[in-house]
């Protein structure tokens, strides 16, 4: 039986850089976030992702236990809230 896709959004917290995507729950979080970042031409490294008890950040992003859609719980209709990375000088 085929999957059944879900519908995920992306939402920055800082900007008008909304997303809406179709995804199947064995999509890698990983090509979604590079996705959002090739659509406004941004460097996902610059940005944490964030939904529910996950956030994707350069100090994560190996991470076995939250490879896929499926594995971070995400469910139709769930956001995923972007914020800025900040970095010390």
């Amino acid at each position: 039986m085929p999957q059944r896709s879900l519908i995920i959004q992306i939402k920055p917290v800082f900007r008008d850089f909304d997303a809406t995507m179709r995804v199947l729950p064995t999509t890698k979080l990983e090509s979604i976030m590079e996705a959002w970042a090739d659509m406004y031409d941004l460097d996902k490294e610059d940005y944490r992702f964030l939904h529910g008890r996950w956030v994707h950040d350069r100090r994560v992003k190996q991470n076995k236990d939250f490879q896929t859609v499926q594995d971070a719980g995400m469910e139709d209709g769930d956001v995923i809230e972007v914020l800025v990375e900040l970095t010390p000088f």
